[in-house]
């Protein structure tokens, strides 16, 4: 696990056009864009070759920022102290090996030691078109439900939160 870089933008972008369409799809200049408003921004390696290009990443912006996501929004009009993770992305043949846990593990330790004033971690899970599999996987890490919308753009997704202040540094 390391910090992205610019260098990752044409890779990152690669892998979210991939996971459409439980993400948004997004341009490599909207994807620079994100990159550098993001306040935790982490590409996930392969353990045994971590000079390999990505096998996932993660951008976790703060409040404040003009980003136009009606998701991004909802949250910040509501939770004072809430990063929002905005998008998740592990490869397709690295789902199911623990990856996705890592990046979880490393955004809530970044939380507790970079961004303390802030104690949860808010996202979204497609209900429709559906991901269960997704929603499995945060309920699992302990992300409940805070709400529920329809986007311009037709999906519905259930907005989710999960308190870290002063969670131990270990992920179990």
């Amino acid at each position: 696990m390391r910090s992205a870089a610019l260098a990752d933008v044409a890779t990152l972008q690669e892998l979210n056009e991939s996971a459409i369409p439980h993400v948004t799809s997004m341009t490599i200049d909207a994807c620079a864009q994100l990159l550098g408003q993001s306040s935790i921004a982490l590409v996930a390696l392969d353990e045994d070759h971590a000079t390999v290009p990505p096998i996932g990443f993660c951008l976790v912006l703060g409040p404040g920022l003009d980003y136009p996501s009606v998701n991004y929004r909802w949250v910040m009009d509501r939770y004072e102290d809430a990063l929002y993770l905005d998008r998740v992305v592990v490869t397709a043949a690295c789902r199911g090996q623990g990856v996705g846990q890592r990046i979880y593990a490393e955004v809530e330790r970044r939380m507790r030691a970079e961004w303390p004033q802030f104690g949860s971690l808010a996202l979204e899970v497609n209900l429709d078109p559906p991901n269960p599999e997704s929603l499995a996987f945060h309920r699992k890490l302990g992300f409940e439900a805070i709400g529920e919308q329809t986007t311009p753009y037709g999906a519905r997704v259930l907005l989710m939160a999960k308190p870290v202040r002063g969670r131990p540094d270990t992920v179990g």
